[in-house]
């Protein structure tokens, strides 16, 4: 098998280019926000109770990058944290 070799003549360009490469950018609407929170009656026990927007968000992560509710957990967590929501996010055990 022949090796093809490229002479690169500008590197700096060649490793942003690189570290791009992997970056993750997501664009969520506004309005799943201010809808996260459930605001009907809550149950007895105080549990916290999601709107129907922050569960359907989960699964649907879940479900487009091949996730298992705990990791569609943490992958949540990283996000929230890179764009510093101060939202509380549903625990695997009740998406």
């Amino acid at each position: 098998m022949r090796s093809y070799k490229q002479k690169i003549t500008n590197s700096s360009n060649y490793n942003n280019s690189l570290k791009q490469r992997e970056r993750l950018d997501f664009w969520i609407d506004k309005s799943t926000f201010t809808n996260w929170n459930y605001d009907g009656k809550h149950s007895k026990d105080g549990k916290i109770i999601y709107s129907d927007v922050a569960i359907e968000l989960a699964l649907r992560l879940s479900y487009v990058y091949s996730l298992t509710l705990s990791q569609t957990e943490g992958f949540m967590s990283s996000l929230f944290q890179m764009n510093n929501l101060q939202l509380t996010i549903p625990d695997h055990t009740t998406m």
